[in-house]
């Protein structure tokens, strides 16, 4: 217990001393720019994407916020491996992983993520389970769920219990902007079934910005793509504030 304490601490510190950091023809184009670094795992009726290094015990295992992949990662993923095995990955319908059955619920994608671990059989178990922003609360539930495989958790700006059922009861001002926020991805993906990007550039004038710079160049192309996958904003956010 002592060992995964300390581990904790050390997780506070490099977070403290770093810097502030589709459709299925879509994911094909991604994957013909930049295969996955990892590797697709089954876990029911479809894949999902997870990407491990390092080595040591016991393993971190990374829970994105809304809409991060493991590219979102990275910096964080590359200082925790120097360390110990660390594991981040792509919920359904993000970054390299299939979309998934739907409504993606809360408790869909914790389960999700119990077979993912089971199933790509990562050495060490009990993890130290991290959840940044939104997926501090897939962290919370997978914990609660599954506490003889958890040594530790950490939330960073994690999203609290009961979140949705807050915002409804006692912040309807947060609940209109939500619901603004969902009719924006809604839109987003029409516009995108109807006239995906073909290419890098083309990605780009969509959404007006760039990959980051902590993106390495060799998947800085995969890093927009993967942004204009029509799933991505099926998924993103709608069917947890729908179906949470």
């Amino acid at each position: 217990m002592k060992a995964h304490l300390r581990l904790c601490h050390v997780l506070l510190a490099v977070l403290f001393t770093m810097p502030t950091v589709i459709s299925a023809q879509t994911l094909v184009l991604t994957s013909e720019i930049a295969p996955p670094p990892g590797e697709l795992v089954d876990v029911g009726d479809h894949k999902l994407h997870i990407y491990c290094t390092g080595e040591g015990d016991p393993a971190v295992i990374l829970i994105s916020g809304r809409g991060g992949t493991v590219l979102d990662a990275g910096p964080l993923q590359a200082e925790i491996a120097g360390f110990t095995r660390v594991c981040s990955y792509d919920r359904a319908g993000t970054g390299w992983s299939d979309s998934g059955p739907m409504p993606r619920t809360i408790q869909r994608t914790v389960d999700d993520l119990k077979t993912l671990l089971e199933n790509a059989e990562i050495s060490s178990t009990p993890y130290v389970v991290v959840g940044f922003s939104l997926g501090g609360l897939y962290a919370r539930v997978f914990v609660s769920q599954n506490p003889a495989s958890v040594a530790g958790i950490l939330l960073i700006d994690g999203t609290p219990p009961h979140y949705f059922q807050l915002i409804n009861d006692q912040f309807p001002e947060m609940r209109q902007a939500d619901e603004e926020q969902v009719a924006f991805f809604r839109n987003r993906a029409e516009e995108l079934r109807s006239d995906p990007p073909q290419s890098v550039a083309e990605a780009i004038d969509y959404f007006g910005f760039e990959a980051p710079q902590f993106v390495p160049d060799d998947l800085k192309g995969a890093y927009m793509l993967l942004r204009a996958r029509t799933d991505f904003f099926d998924t993103l956010w709608i069917n947890q504030l729908e179906n949470a």
